[in-house]
């Protein structure tokens, strides 16, 4: 007879064959999961090639032009005049002019465009504008207006924009460009300040290369050089009124300076709805004046009376031998009455 120990095993092998039977699954022995670590290493090695290095701070920028582009503000003392700003004589206490140094007194709304020393030396090296500004610092490109306002209100700096690189004028003809287009943006240039911009152009370069910067016509270019040509006191009455471009070329084409300055004059009297000034004795006057009427002289045969054409003809005939014709041709007629209306003489001076 079996003993009991083989009748459990049996019984337990027996029941292992059931389950299995059934699909249902075995047990499994206790033992640490191998999953938790790999589970651990896998996001570090999936995400480890989208981190982005870590980020190292800039190195300092040693550029002297990219140093003084971050700047915003400047030093009335640091900032020297356009030499070659066609804007003159720019007087303080004039009406716009004290109502821009109200304005800048209270905000300055826009900067003022300016290079460094440096880079203007660069553009100008082989002229004498280098000599008219100063050692460091930066020059204004325009803005004088505002300079000169800030200057007489007593202020210490402005707002400034310094242009550097590309941005900054490379030549001297990019530089009279820029000059006149800032100065046309803030307020028009007169006739004869436009006239001395393209002069000092021309001065730096061609001028076909004038026209093509200032996209103008060569024939622009020329009309307003030539207006530099006229006399000194004309170009103060015609930069004293808004003159168009038209009428500065009608006072030009006068025949000569006295004809000029008498022209200006009287184009400045209708803008600013002046009296024309009295011409001066010694002065040439613009029309001659109108002579006294003279009587009007025919063009057609005069009418003179018989009595003075037989008058003119005896002269070189004698009148006797005319006087008996007359007779025979007329016999009732007294001689003596004859004579007499024969001795009426013809016009002097005229011939019949």
């Amino acid at each position: 007879m079996a003993n009991l120990a083989e009748i459990q095993a049996a019984k337990a092998a027996k029941d292992a064959a059931k389950g299995a039977a059934k699909g249902s699954p075995l047990p499994k022995p206790a033992s640490p999961s191998p999953a938790a670590p790999v589970k651990a290493a896998a996001p570090a090695a999936r995400t480890a090639p989208d981190v982005p290095p870590a980020a190292t701070p800039p190195a300092p920028r040693n550029d002297p032009g990219a140093i003084a582009e971050a700047r915003t503000m400047a030093k009335l003392g640091e900032l020297s005049p356009n030499p070659l700003n066609p804007r003159t004589n720019i007087d303080p206490d004039s009406p716009k002019m004290r109502e821009l140094r109200q304005s800048l007194k209270e905000q300055q709304l826009h900067p003022v465009p300016v290079v460094t020393v440096e880079h203007f030396r660069r553009v100008f090296h082989d002229t004498p504008y280098v000599n008219q500004v100063g050692r460091s610092g930066f020059v204004i490109i325009g803005g004088g207006r505002r300079f000169v306002a800030a200057t007489a209100e007593g202020l210490l700096s402005l707002k400034i924009n310094v242009l550097h690189g590309d941005r900054a004028p490379q030549t001297p003809a990019d530089w009279m460009s820029l000059t006149l287009e800032e100065n046309v943006h803030q307020e028009p240039l007169t006739v004869m300040q436009t006239a001395r911009g393209v002069k000092e152009m021309l001065q730096l370069s061609s001028g076909r290369s004038v026209a093509q910067t200032m996209k103008k016509s060569p024939g622009w270019v020329s009309q307003y050089q030539q207006l530099t040509e006229l006399p000194a006191e004309v170009q103060d009455v015609i930069e004293a009124a808004p003159f168009s471009l038209r009428q500065a070329r009608r006072v030009y084409d006068m025949p000569n300076p006295a004809a000029q300055l008498q022209e200006a004059l009287s184009i400045k009297a209708r803008l600013l709805n002046q009296e024309l000034p009295e011409t001066p004795a010694e002065a040439e006057p613009q029309t001659p004046v109108d002579p006294e009427p003279q009587p009007v002289k025919r063009t057609g045969r005069p009418s003179y009376t018989p009595a003075q054409k037989l008058s003119s003809r005896l002269v070189k005939v004698d009148r006797d031998t005319v006087l008996d014709a007359l007779l025979l041709r007329f016999p009732g007629v007294d001689r003596t009455a004859l004579e007499a209306l024969l001795q009426e003489p013809a016009p002097e001076g005229e011939s019949v």
